[in-house]
């Protein structure tokens, strides 16, 4: 029986983490893989959630293999957010099992027939369900309890989990965020492992996408979403008005960074305005925010006008929501 043995690296960056991540797809095949946690002490909440989702699609994909796992158990943050269950390995808690505080949130896993279940149980549309915790993730973000950032944040964060509910045909999503007040960072990771970008907003005919990276464009921009406008009430107030990655990323770039992949690219934006595409490997979507909590005044100061700027792009663009929707409370509130 032939062995092989993966080294996981310590996560020094984006770029790293989406290498190794293509690199584990390009493996020989074995009749058994060992993955040494040896090196791997400290790891941001993009690479816990990402790393986690694709070694659980790594072991699904050889279901004829044996897998162990060595050097794991030195690694207590990891354990504790439910990094090392989340892909069977039974070590630590399991995903959403740790409580969570102001400082952190673990991974947690929200299954999406569950979430329709329990919004069709109490007569609540699936964004009433997801307000909960998209607020925690809020609040985490912005180190505040309640401001009108809070409330933005919040907007967006149930933009994104609703898109994933709505359109990624995934039987789940989940998400995780830490906060370093010794760094000024906070930073938050969602992903699911659904259709992903391209084939999601495919479904638009009036979008016509030419490839993986215009996909990705597209799907910053206000207005854009998998479903068709075209008849539909402008007012509506839960239509998915396509805001909820326009506007994050746009606040993450004033205060940080914003970045999503899907398919085999991903784009970086950040606060110099400028644009990054990296290449990946990972069927669905994840997305990274981080800020910065010394830009947080910076950013309230900002969200009148990017409100602005995102209904006047959406009005020009064919087929595109005017303004954002009722739900979208904090978006169109003013600053």
């Amino acid at each position: 029986m032939s062995k092989l043995i993966i080294p996981v690296p310590p996560s020094r960056g984006l770029k790293s983490t989406l290498q190794w991540v293509d690199e584990l797809y390009r493996l020989p095949e074995s009749d058994h893989y060992t993955f040494d946690f040896g090196q791997m002490n400290w790891i941001e909440p993009f690479p816990l959630l990402f790393l986690s989702a694709n070694l659980r699609k790594f072991r699904r994909s050889k279901q004829k293999a044996r897998f162990t796992a060595t050097n794991y158990q030195t690694n207590s943050y990891a354990a504790h957010m439910g990094f090392f269950e989340a892909f069977n390995l039974h070590f630590g808690n399991r995903p959403g099992e740790a409580q969570g505080s102001d400082a952190y949130l673990p991974i947690t896993s929200k299954s999406i027939e569950e979430l329709n279940k329990k919004a069709w149980r109490m007569n609540l549309h699936v964004g009433e369900v997801l307000e909960g915790d998209t607020e925690k993730l809020a609040q985490l973000l912005s180190q505040e309890k309640k401001s009108h950032l809070v409330e933005t944040l919040a907007y967006t964060l149930r933009e994104i989990m609703r898109n994933a509910v709505e359109h990624s045909e995934s039987a789940e999503f989940e998400y995780c965020g830490q906060y370093w007040p010794t760094q000024d960072k906070v930073e938050v990771a969602i992903l699911d492992c659904g259709i992903g970008v391209q084939k999601s907003l495919s479904a638009n005919p009036d979008l016509k996408i030419s490839s993986e990276d215009h996909a990705l464009r597209l799907a910053l921009l206000p207005g854009v979403s998998g479903k068709t406008n075209r008849g539909s009430d402008e007012y509506d107030h839960w239509a998915n008005s396509g805001y909820g990655l326009y506007l994050t990323s746009k606040l993450c770039a004033v205060g940080g960074s914003f970045f999503i992949c899907s398919g085999k690219r991903g784009l970086l934006r950040t606060g110099d305005g400028k644009e990054k595409y990296y290449d990946c490997s990972f069927q669905g979507t994840a997305l990274r925010m981080v800020l910065h909590t010394s830009s947080i005044s910076d950013l309230k100061g900002c969200l009148r006008q990017l409100r602005k700027e995102g209904e006047e792009v959406a009005r020009l663009m064919s087929g595109a929501h005017p303004k954002a929707s009722g739900a979208s409370g904090g978006f169109r509130a003013k600053s």
